[in-house]
């Protein structure tokens, strides 16, 4: 079974060293193109808070980790994943298109449809409401 192309990690009290240090060589042995960790609520010390809340690293063609460079606006671009990675004032992280609009969740993305279709039955003369 291959191995993931990308890997999310949270960051934690308990594993917060490790995710930086140790499981970007791990998961490039393994063969995962992209590796990102994220620290919403600062549990990293020392030179890994003054970098940034989300760090990544890229499997080389050496089949080393690479550490990821920022954008000037501080994100990451994911190729596995075709998005901007960044970083949200309420410590959340997003996920953007190549054209810098938001990639939907799921429930967002059904909520749009919802809509989008009471926008067309009022074009057509219907209240949606009242169906």
């Amino acid at each position: 079974k291959p191995p993931p192309r990308v890997v999310f990690e949270i960051g934690s009290e308990e594993t917060w060293k490790a995710d930086l240090e140790t499981k970007p060589a791990t998961f490039a042995k393994m063969g995962i193109k992209e590796y990102f960790t994220f620290d919403p609520t600062g549990v990293w010390t020392g030179k890994w808070r003054k970098k940034a809340q989300l760090l990544g690293w890229s499997l080389g063609a050496d089949g080393q980790p690479h550490e990821m460079a920022f954008a000037p606006d501080s994100r990451l671009w994911s190729y596995e994943l075709d998005s901007w990675l960044a970083v949200q004032t309420d410590r959340t992280l997003r996920l953007f298109d190549i054209k810098d609009r938001p990639r939907l969740t799921g429930e967002e993305a059904k909520e749009q449809k919802i809509l989008r279709l009471q926008e067309r039955l009022r074009e057509l003369g219907q209240n949606p409401d009242e169906l």
